[in-house]
């Protein structure tokens, strides 16, 4: 499982990264924009500079996955911006729907694992709980002796 992690993250590091940098660098040819909403949208994106804001959040996002570091961070930021990727082809232009669809099936499974890995370790610190406590109560509940809570001071 550690290693399917390790593709998906890398696989969408890699292409966030490739794609936002194609905002600043334009090394990917761009198709004629179409005469219809779709179109229109690209182009008060263009000239509006958002597509800078856009890109630069896709470099950051793509390159905390590629380090592996700020995973949970990372996947915020690009969560976001796939739900308007989403959307847009949804609404606008259904052609580029299967590949903002890998994606965030991408984002769902990475998302999942560090769910996943996140609630083993620290779940119940939020509560005060810790696991001194489980094994304490386990080791009573063996001995047959009555369960008495634990005085808890909020001093400390």
């Amino acid at each position: 499982m550690k290693i399917l992690t390790i593709i998906a993250r890398v696989l969408l590091g890699l292409g966030f990264l490739v794609f936002g940098s194609n905002a600043f660098v334009h090394f990917l040819p761009m198709p004629e924009l179409p005469h219809n909403l779709a179109g229109d949208y690209t182009r008060v994106f263009l000239a509006s500079g958002y597509v800078y804001v856009i890109g630069g959040l896709q470099v950051i996002g793509g390159f905390l996955l590629l380090i592996g570091r700020f995973v949970p961070l990372a996947l915020t930021i690009l969560g976001g911006i796939l739900v308007n990727i989403l959307i847009f082809h949804a609404l606008m232009a259904p052609e580029g729907f299967p590949p903002g669809l890998v994606f965030t099936a991408l984002e769902i499974f990475l998302c999942g694992d560090i769910a996943k890995r996140s609630s083993r370790s620290s779940g119940l610190k939020i509560l005060g709980i810790t696991r001194s406590d489980f094994q304490r109560e386990a080791k009573l509940k063996l001995a047959g002796t009555p369960l008495v809570p634990r005085q808890r001071s909020w001093l400390p």
